[in-house]
């Protein structure tokens, strides 16, 4: 908004008039608006008042005199954040010379179940916003990023499809999302995998001879209730066998849990519950508190190692 006083002069009749411009952007329209105070109080058309007027910013006006010109303060404007959790640390707005291009259509499914702590289940949203955030999100030589939060059920007022040309800070914002979910003391991941197969057989899935699909999940890895269990060899076969590779980030389970289940069922969570899901055990990557960057290192490294761009 600006007040412009304008002293002019005029041939006919009046020495000086007080011009207020009002001008707002609207869209991509622009208003102008104006209002003429006369000395005598009277009102007359600006057009019988001046052969011409001219308003040049630096050169101050045709008919004699400069303009001085005020700067009010704009209006308070009311910003409402994608999410109410406070600002993401140190987001970048663009690539930079440490970011590694890999060709690959990667979701992550996130466990956001009761058996985890709270602050394990948003330690694990920040891993992924760091593991992505290590990558170029590029549609033509680069990642492109989906993700979930997953109980008993995916949760899917959080959950974050495949985004085409999508900016890094999108991207990002879209992941600190993930920690909204909310879900019961159940942890299922066989339908985690069926999500998953909506977004490797979508439209927004690239050509797979270019641009490989990956699963990560990230969760503490024990399945409830137990007879499920089935169902994610099962899943997982049938992913594997579409070429989707399946990878696990092992987060601490809750207390005792860990202990109790493995004397409960025999063996450990890699030997009973991960290995059949993922096939391998260099796909597996255990994340203990401050272990945070051997993780990334150990996925950006098997992810370069697989799935480098050849474009």
């Amino acid at each position: 908004r600006l007040e412009i006083l304008l002293p002019v002069s005029n041939k006919k009749m009046y020495n000086q008039m007080t011009i207020l411009l009002l001008i707002q952007c609207m869209g991509n329209k622009l208003i102008i608006s104006y209002s003429l105070a006369q000395p005598n109080g009277g009102s007359r058309g600006w057009s019988d008042l001046f052969d011409e007027l001219r308003i040049i910013p630096d050169g101050g006006l045709s008919g004699g005199g400069r303009a001085k010109i005020t700067t009010l303060p704009p209006a308070p404007k009311t910003v409402v954040p994608l999410v109410p959790l406070g600002p993401l640390p140190d987001l970048p707005i663009a690539h930079d010379d440490n970011q590694y291009a890999v060709c690959a259509d990667i979701v992550f499914a996130n466990d956001a179940s009761c058996s985890l702590h709270g602050n394990v289940k948003a330690d694990q949203v920040n891993l992924i916003i760091d593991i992505a955030r290590s990558f170029q999100i590029s549609d033509i030589a680069g990642a492109r990023f989906g993700a979930f939060s997953f109980g008993k059920y995916v949760d899917v007022q959080s959950k974050m499809d495949f985004i085409p040309n999508a900016d890094v800070s999108t991207i990002l914002s879209r992941l600190n999302n993930l920690k909204t979910a909310s879900l019961s003391c159940r942890t299922i991941p066989y339908r985690a995998m069926r999500m998953s197969r909506g977004y490797f057989n979508g439209e927004n899935d690239r050509d797979d001879g270019a641009f490989k699909d990956v699963l990560i999940f990230i969760g503490d890895g024990w399945t409830s209730p137990i007879r499920t269990r089935k169902h994610n060899i099962k899943e997982s076969k049938k992913l594997r066998n579409d070429n989707v590779d399946i990878l696990w980030i092992k987060t601490q389970p809750k207390g005792k849990t860990g202990l109790t289940n493995e004397r409960k069922y025999g063996g450990t969570v890699e030997d009973i519950e991960l290995l059949p899901i993922v096939g391998d055990s260099t796909k597996i990557f255990e994340y203990k508190n401050g272990e945070r960057e051997r993780v990334i290192d150990e996925i950006t490294e098997y992810l370069l190692s697989h799935y480098t761009c050849d474009v």
